[in-house]
């Protein structure tokens, strides 16, 4: 309280009251006072960083978040809800998410979920015997954008209450999450976790749209984040006015990125969503080709840069030799490089060839980190989407000197339509008749079980090589 004025004249030292700030951060109803009033998520995680005391009411404050979002379509069933998530690795996307990262700035109309293949029949009894739905329709198909990813799509109703359930055509949610039309709807949450991929767009209330799922170049999305009018709209990368980086549309991106690519948030370490993201293989990327005219990746700025895979593969010597000089002269240059050993369709003897890592993929965190396209084709028909783990296989040497390495062979998509396999039906001795091995085979060297760790190939690498191929060229499920 300021002290009075005597009658001889004002005081000339002015005495304030205070609360100690330290006594104050402890007060809980003045804690939640101030975390009711955050909107973002990251900054409430940010927050309660900082001791104890706001530790625990920030945690409270997410709990509660939850469960206000998710009350209306489940009731009192919280517990039930989020233990059959767990049991069955499901997760939750689309407008709930949204308001559980942004808070009031969205209003959650449906409660959409995505179960993994085989997954849906427990999700469902729960669905109508335990929280009363009804299906609506059978037979109801999902928006054409998620067309492959997809195996079922039913949706159940109560009231004014819709869910959806997505079932997965593998096993793991995030080839449905990232098939969204927009960056702002590639995010999904646990009943402890959530992550978004695009943090920077979506916080910043900017979108970008997944170009191929557009049904028309001039048409207006109809789904998501795109529908409404909270967001800039951008159909390409243009709006950044600069190089794009990491948020390039043609740049490669897997589920298991970080930093400025996808953010991870957590408020309850039972229900942790980092387990999917660390199983997850998908990767996947916006569009075949940047826009932005002003990218270091756009073809038509810099003819250097080179269209992958190339039509056709590099297949014999010469051919080989003319990838590795596009390699060399690749823009923009690539930073680090590892040596691989090739065997080609049209070769008789493997070749060493130069195996770079991707853009902004240092240091190295998995395989799926090298740009195996120079050498194979590994994606097929799927040129926006594909998993890292498929196509490829890894031998484990068990005794030697070769026993602290590993070799991992890649191959290519069977629907490729590659021819068989001269090189490996030449150094494995095939004999006529047996089954070929079709399309270019690429290897990688590194130390066992550190798939990251990742080891230059040589001549003497070759002639091991060459000894596996023998012992397993016969063996269909080594090449499955």
């Amino acid at each position: 309280m300021l002290s009075q004025a005597s009658e001889e004249g004002p005081t000339t030292n002015l005495r304030i009251d205070t609360v100690p700030v330290a006594t104050a951060l402890r007060d809980g109803a003045i804690l939640q006072n101030i975390f009711n009033h955050i909107e973002l998520l990251p900054d409430i995680i940010c927050l309660s960083g900082t001791n104890r005391a706001l530790q625990a009411a920030g945690i409270k404050t997410m709990r509660h978040r939850w469960e206000s979002i998710l009350r209306p379509f489940i009731g009192g069933h919280m517990f039930e809800f989020s233990h059959i998530m767990q049991l069955c690795k499901i997760v939750i996307t689309g407008s709930c998410t949204m308001a559980m990262l942004v808070g009031e700035y969205v209003t959650p109309n449906n409660l959409n979920l995505v179960t993994p293949r085989g997954n849906r029949e427990a999700l469902y009894s729960f669905l109508l015997d335990d929280l009363r739905y009804h299906r609506v329709q059978r037979n109801i198909l999902p928006h054409h954008a998620f067309k492959g990813t997809i195996r079922s799509f039913a949706k159940f109703r109560r009231e004014d209450r819709v869910i959806t359930v997505s079932e997965a055509t593998v096993d793991g949610p995030f080839d449905v999450i990232v098939s969204s039309q927009t960056t702002a709807d590639m995010l999904c949450m646990t009943a402890g976790g959530l992550v978004t991929f695009y943090p920077h767009l979506t916080l910043n209330l900017l979108i970008t749209m997944a170009n191929h799922t557009a049904p028309h170049r001039h048409a207006r999305l109809n789904v998501g984040s795109a529908k409404t009018d909270r967001f800039a709209f951008h159909r390409t990368s243009s709006f950044i006015h600069g190089p794009c980086g990491v948020l390039c549309p043609a740049l490669w991106r897997s589920v298991s990125d970080q930093g400025r690519q996808s953010l991870t948030l957590e408020w309850d370490q039972n229900f942790s969503i980092k387990p999917l993201i660390d199983s997850s293989r998908t990767v996947w990327r916006l569009a075949l080709r940047c826009r932005n005219s002003e990218c270091l990746s756009n073809r038509r700025r810099d003819s250097r840069q080179k269209a992958l895979p190339p039509r056709p593969v590099p297949c014999t010597p010469t051919t080989i030799k003319q990838q590795e000089l596009h390699i060399a002269n690749h823009a923009p240059r690539y930073d680090r490089a590892f040596t691989g050993i090739l065997y080609a369709t049209g070769a008789t003897k493997p070749s060493l060839v130069t195996i770079p890592v991707r853009e902004f993929a240092l240091p190295v965190k998995q395989l799926s980190d090298l740009e195996i396209l120079h050498w194979l084709d590994a994606l097929g028909p799927e040129r926006y989407m594909s998993t890292s783990s498929r196509f490829r296989k890894t031998y484990n040497p068990k005794y030697g000197e070769y026993h602290a390495h590993s070799y991992t062979f890649f191959r290519e998509h069977p629907m490729a339509y590659t021819p068989p396999n001269l090189c490996i039906r030449t150094a494995a001795d095939v004999t006529p008749g047996d089954e070929d091995v079709t399309g270019n085979v690429l290897v990688i060297k590194h130390v066992h079980g550190r798939k990251h760790d990742l080891v230059h190939c040589g001549e003497d690498d070759v002639s091991y090589v060459n000894t596996i191929l023998k012992m397993t060229v016969t063996q269909s499920d080594f090449w499955l």
